[in-house]
């Protein structure tokens, strides 16, 4: 059993109504996240509360299961691998109309492969460097689109 929390904010350049609308699209994921490939929908709409989907990508599959979704302002969802389980929460505000902040935060809950709780305990910033990677990336596309 493994409980860690990595946390960070930025500010990206564009009204908080399409980063909020890039952040919830399928299709933009490709654009941020390494080796996905679809988003298949199991039980309701895309977004919805407790919709469920699975989110492809080459070496792995993960379920995701929407807990709250109040956007503009925040999201939160639960995803499992049969290796680890972690929920997202993130937070958006307006700084102005050309800026939005977007606050994140992943807990990783369960860590049941050997390797990633090895990884976690050798090199405590492995997970959070990916997590900060992504975002990053998010930014990057939000900003350029």
């Amino acid at each position: 059993m493994v409980k860690k929390i990595f946390k960070g904010s930025m500010q990206i350049k564009k009204p908080i109504s399409e980063v909020t609308e890039k952040f919830l699209d399928p299709e933009s994921i490709r654009h941020y996240q390494d080796g996905f490939m679809k988003k298949e929908m199991r039980l309701g709409n895309v977004g919805q509360e407790d919709s469920v989907a699975m989110l492809y990508y080459k070496k792995m599959a993960i379920e995701e299961t929407v807990l709250i979704n109040q956007l503009p302002k925040s999201y939160v969802a639960l995803y499992h691998h049969k290796d680890r389980d972690y929920m997202i929460r993130s937070s958006f505000e307006s700084v102005d109309e050309n800026t939005t902040r977007f606050d994140y935060e992943y807990e990783y809950i369960r860590l049941s492969h050997r390797m990633d709780r090895w990884l976690l305990k050798l090199y405590p910033d492995f997970y959070k460097n990916n997590v900060d990677k992504w975002t990053e990336k998010f930014k990057e596309y939000v900003e350029k689109s």
